[in-house]
């Protein structure tokens, strides 16, 4: 099924991916914009604006809370029920990060860079406050 966003006329997205909820994705843009967006109402349910440029990747955790990473030149990882920033990963790689995962089912996240490297970041069950 191909569905057209209704507010995405004119912009230039960089990576779409499913969420681990029905009708969900999430659409990471060359401005560094993120829109988490049920695409059954056609609603927008977060927007995210990571720093240091475009979203080049974009990932969900599904083994414990809601979290979504995002790259670019740096990481990011945000917190989904908070709707915030949790962290930032930073000087990880000498060039942007162009591809990251989180495992199925663990605490892990893959992050691969334009440098030829591969970093594995992992995260407690729970979210620290």
């Amino acid at each position: 099924m191909c569905h057209a966003l209704s507010w995405f006329n004119y912009i230039y997205a960089y990576i779409y991916i499913q969420a681990p909820a029905i009708n969900v994705v999430a659409v990471g843009l060359e401005c560094g914009d993120i829109y988490i967006h049920n695409l059954k109402f056609d609603e927008t349910l977060m927007k995210f604006s990571q720093d240091w440029g475009a979203v080049t990747g974009l990932c969900f955790r599904t083994d414990g809370p809601p979290i979504m990473a995002s790259a670019g030149t740096m990481g990011h990882v945000w917190d989904l029920e908070k709707k915030r920033l949790h962290s930032e990963i930073r000087e990880a790689q000498k060039g942007g990060t162009s591809g990251l995962q989180f495992l199925p089912n663990e605490p892990l996240l893959i992050a691969s860079s334009s440098d030829n490297s591969i970093n594995v970041c992992f995260y407690l069950q729970q979210i620290l406050h």
